[in-house]
């Protein structure tokens, strides 16, 4: 990064890096740095993405929702559109807010969602339905959200639909896994980085080129 401050690659890995150890307002700075550079569509969708989670993971939303705004106005399809849906969905539920809304953003979201994404989709409509006292419809979708993947995010909110039911003892079975998987440290989903990584060991033989996935 002394060498080549401004390379997008390079920052990416940074703020990836910063962002599993916890280093919040690291990785937000490198994701920030990376936004003002022209680079490739996956690059710009991968720095939004660490952006609005180490916003999210810092407990500001407001900036979060707006940072998703922009996410979602650059991105009219493909993956950047469905995490700008599902991430605004997210964190309007969290914030307790415009919930008709957020439903509506999650609905939208799950019916574009690629497969390795839709997980989740299936998580945020599950959450706002729980933010709405709908129990059973969130039960239903988080399930199915824990049982395409096992996540912390996932798993605390499948855990927070188990305790509304009053079924206790699963749910603390659901939590003890969500503690086992918090001391691994905070993931960011594999598939919108794989390109990246890829291309990161070309650094040395000059300005890589990013092969995107077809969307």
């Amino acid at each position: 990064l002394r060498k080549y401050p401004n390379n997008y690659l390079i920052l990416t890995s940074y703020a990836v890096v910063h962002f599993s150890l916890r280093r919040f307002e690291e990785a937000l700075k490198a994701a920030s740095k990376i936004l003002t550079q022209a680079t490739p569509p996956l690059v710009a969708c991968g720095a939004y993405t660490l952006q609005m989670e180490a916003l999210r993971a810092l407990g500001r939303y407001d900036e979060a929702l707006l940072a998703l705004a922009k996410m979602h106005e650059q991105f009219p399809d493909g993956y950047g559109h469905v995490i700008a849906k599902y991430g605004m969905a997210l964190t309007l539920a969290d914030m307790g807010k415009d919930l008709r809304e957020a439903e509506s953003l999650a609905k939208a979201a799950l019916e574009v969602s690629p497969a390795e994404f839709k997980h989740n989709s299936m998580d945020a409509l599950g959450w706002v339905y729980f933010k709405q006292g709908r129990y059973d419809e969130a039960l239903e979708l988080l399930e199915g959200a824990v049982a395409l993947e096992e996540n912390l995010t996932h798993l605390y909110h499948y855990g927070m639909v188990l305790l509304a039911l009053n079924l206790q003892e699963k749910a603390f079975q659901i939590f003890d896994r969500a503690v086992k998987l918090r001391e691994e440290g905070p993931r960011i989903d594999d598939f919108i980085f794989a390109a990246i990584r890829r291309e990161i060991r070309k650094i040395g033989d000059g300005e890589p080129r990013l092969e995107f996935p077809a969307e």
